[in-house]
């Protein structure tokens, strides 16, 4: 007769419990994290602090990445100047998150979702201006 076999095996799964429910938060917080980003992809990339411009990644440099910018200029971006062009998932997005958003002079600019009915996501923007956007306005910072 196994002694205590019922007791091993449940004590055995109650260890499990923190690492599954660790697993469980990285794997929903990774359902919000932005995209990650390689040379070739067409970016939003912060030239000056504020203000945003599009580009392409190049290759990798000290700092991040050697952003081409569409107008011909040349940076090394950090890693936290840099955000892919594409609209995100819609559960990517809800209350407090930092995006890029596109403005009625059709740039984007940094800002946080102040709220979220979708389709449209009202947006704080840093310089203190709002508007309301659609998903295909918004990128991930």
């Amino acid at each position: 007769m196994k002694k205590n076999s019922y007791l091993t095996k449940w004590r055995s799964a109650a260890a499990l419990v923190p690492v599954l429910a660790m697993l469980l938060i990285l794997g929903t917080l990774a359902g919000y994290a932005k995209a990650v980003v390689k040379p070739g992809d067409t970016v939003f990339a912060e030239w000056r602090p504020n203000a945003w411009y599009h580009g392409k990644i190049k290759e990798a440099c000290d700092l991040g990445w050697f952003i081409n910018f569409d107008d011909g200029d040349v940076k090394c971006c950090a890693p936290n100047q840099v955000v892919k062009d594409e609209a995100p998932a819609p559960s990517q997005l809800r209350k407090g998150i930092a995006v890029l958003a596109e403005w009625t002079d059709g740039k984007y600019y940094p800002g946080v979702i102040a709220s979220d009915s979708p389709p449209e996501y009202m947006i704080n923007f840093d310089d203190g201006d709002k508007r309301a956007v659609t998903i295909n306005q918004i990128r991930l910072r």
